[in-house]
């Protein structure tokens, strides 16, 4: 073999190398690129705090004063009574007789179907209101009731109980002296005049009104 056949074949293969060299660094890039994934944590967004912004600063229910109702006042210097009644009530009064006669004198303190009546009769009685919790009593008339309402304060202990025929209250305050519930309260009778289903503020305004009757000096 001689030197010229000697450098062609090394030329060849020095050829075929550097083919090698550059299919493997070809291939070595492409599988590279195709299975190597890049993980780039997120960068996380801050949101901004914020404050809610309170305008009214209110108390809560327990804390907020009940409704007032503004109240005026009546007076009766012939019956000698006074009492307070909400302003949105009206008084009216009735007198039946003359000056020569004895006198019946009604007193309606109303607001629609509801009625407060002050009732003064010409012959002024007394009657108890007897209870399941009632003890001896020594009045000659009396009016038996099955149930009753409770109406208290400081001063004065009434009931009221519901007659369904007449579609009205009978109110019977308690005498400090004997115990027992009358009907006569500051020299007359007191009766509730409601709807079959009353409203129970309606109710409570008119027992508020019964507590507030007051016999004048």
């Amino acid at each position: 073999m001689n030197k010229k056949t000697i450098l062609i074949m090394a030329l060849g293969c020095l050829v075929i190398f550097c083919v090698l060299c550059i299919v493997t660094a070809g291939l070595a890039v492409y599988f590279y690129n195709n299975n190597v994934t890049v993980t780039q944590t997120p960068t996380p967004t801050i949101k901004p705090s914020i404050k809610p912004t309170i305008d009214i600063d209110l108390p809560s229910p327990s804390l907020m004063p009940s409704p007032q109702v503004t109240l005026k006042t009546y007076t009766n210097t012939e019956l000698g009574i006074t009492l307070k009644y909400p302003s949105s009530w009206s008084v009216e009064e009735y007198v039946d007789g003359t000056a020569d006669t004895c006198l019946t004198t009604s007193v309606y303190i109303s607001n629609g179907e509801y009625s407060f009546e002050y009732y003064k009769p010409c012959a002024s009685g007394i009657a108890v209101c007897l209870y399941e919790d009632s003890v001896g009593y020594d009045y000659p008339e009396y009016i038996q009731f099955n149930s009753y309402v409770p109406i208290r304060n400081a001063q004065k202990d009434a009931r009221r109980s519901y007659e369904i025929e007449n579609n009205v209250w009978y109110v019977c305050m308690k005498d400090a002296t004997t115990g027992n519930y009358l009907s006569n309260i500051a020299g007359g009778d007191i009766y509730y005049y409601a709807p079959e289903s009353p409203d129970p503020i309606k109710l409570d305004q008119m027992d508020k009104i019964l507590l507030s009757l007051e016999v004048m000096e």
